[in-house]
């Protein structure tokens, strides 16, 4: 805005100094011509001088680059060829201090025009300075003395001072109106920016939503079916169970048949087991639409321990199973929700034994908690196995292909979420892995 105003104010005003130049040339010359003054005349050279080198400078002013230097040589130039004329003419003015003074006159009005053309504080100081030198020089052609010259200097610094403050103050005006456009452009552009990102959040929110509700509902309908079909699978299952203990009663009565029998004991715990998962699959669903309320009895946990022991096949002779508790230590718990935790809890933990590892479980007391343990020795569970073992589908740290589907300890988790507990592994010096559920107490 500066550079615009500064730019458009130069050229006008050379435009104006070129036309005084042509006319105070031409008057001087008319004037001589009638009073046959040849001082007169000669008068006209640097107006002459003055209009040329006025044209000269607006023709190189098309290339906007040279702006910059050819303004403040435009005033220079001005007061430069004004002494010219007034030095031609003060030492045959017959009042040459009257002469001065309107020389001084003059410059004022140069150091105003380069105020408004150039538009700096310095330059305009600089103009000046220039000024009282060349107002110097005609007082001391016209032996004026010292009092003129001050005189005349007092004037033209004032006139500097009052010019300096104007475009002082209105530069300080143009930068804050040019901060204030910079501003509101800038506010509006963020504005702008906003309001688009704001629509384009709210369309990817939508979306969103209409992807999460399109999953929920997806979800749902995957639940339902699977709850039917665990539903349908149930009766089957108990019937091939019934037909394996029947078949095995009329083994037991023939001597020659009694080899089948471990088969059919195998066939009838895969079977078992089978109907156990099909269970936890039902559970797991109502666990997870709190539609399972626990059924809390005063339970003994060593015995319930032992059972689980009993009922769990082992991979390996040489796997040592323990059981570590108070005889008397009970809570109120729901009894079938807790065994089939510590059922699940062991398998994952027999699946990852090794010959000759140990597994204990134990229960105990810890202040207001009650602590269930499933521990072995061997090798540890991996880190990157530890943050997600408790997941849905996750597997736990698995190292073969019968680690299961991944929901047994999910299981865990979810029954021990029911009782206001937690499950988690923690560090033993003793053991490679410890699979702990905390369950609170009532006080």
């Amino acid at each position: 805005m500066l550079a615009q105003m500064r730019e458009l104010g130069a050229r006008w005003l050379l435009w104006l100094r070129l036309c005084l130049a042509i006319a105070f040339g031409g008057l001087a010359l008319w004037v001589g011509a009638q009073r046959h003054d040849a001082n007169l005349q000669l008068l006209a050279i640097p107006f002459a001088a003055a209009a040329v080198s006025f044209s000269f400078i607006l023709f190189a002013l098309r290339v906007e680059a040279r702006a910059r230097v050819l303004h403040p040589l435009t005033v220079v130039l001005a007061l430069l060829l004004s002494t010219w004329g007034f030095l031609w003419r003060v030492p045959h003015a017959e009042h040459s201090a009257w002469l001065t003074l309107i020389a001084a006159v003059m410059f004022v009005v140069e150091v105003s025009f380069a105020a408004i053309s150039v538009l700096s504080v310095r330059f305009v100081v600089a103009s000046c300075v220039i000024a009282i030198g060349c107002e110097g020089l005609l007082v001391w052609q016209a032996d004026g003395g010292v009092p003129l010259w001050l005189a005349a200097t007092v004037l033209i610094a004032a006139a500097g001072a009052f010019t300096s403050t104007v475009v002082s103050r209105f530069e300080r005006l143009a930068s804050s109106l040019v901060e204030g456009e910079v501003a509101r452009h800038s506010a509006h552009e963020r504005s702008s920016a906003l309001e688009l990102a704001r629509a384009q959040a709210e369309q990817v929110n939508a979306e969103l939503d209409d992807q999460h509700r399109r999953l929920v509902l997806a979800q749902r309908d995957a639940e339902t079916m699977t709850s039917r079909l665990v539903h349908e699978m149930k009766q089957p299952l108990a019937s091939v169970l019934g037909l394996i203990d029947l078949v095995a009663d009329d083994l037991r009565e023939q001597p020659a048949a009694q080899a089948a029998l471990p088969d059919l004991a195998a066939a009838r715990a895969q079977g078992q087991r089978l109907l156990s998962m099909v269970d936890d699959l039902l559970a797991i669903a109502r666990l997870e639409h709190g539609t399972l309320a626990t059924a809390r009895v005063a339970t003994t946990l060593v015995p319930l321990l032992d059972s689980v022991v009993a009922r769990q096949p082992l991979r390996s002779a040489r796997i040592e199973v323990s059981v570590r508790g108070e005889r008397e230590l009970s809570a109120p718990l729901d009894r079938e929700l807790i065994e089939r935790l510590l059922e699940n809890m062991l398998a994952r933990t027999l699946l990852l034994a090794r010959a000759g590892d140990a597994v204990e479980l134990s229960a105990a007391r810890d202040d207001h908690e009650l602590v269930l343990a499933v521990k072995r020795t061997g090798q540890p569970v991996p880190l990157d196995a530890r943050a997600v073992m408790f997941e849905k589908f996750s597997g736990g740290p698995a190292t073969d292909d019968r680690s299961g589907a991944g929901l047994g300890l999910y299981f865990c988790r979810l029954i021990a979420e029911a009782h206001g507990g937690r499950i988690a592994l923690e560090e033993d010096p003793r053991f490679a892995a410890a699979l702990v559920v905390r369950l609170p107490l009532a006080q």
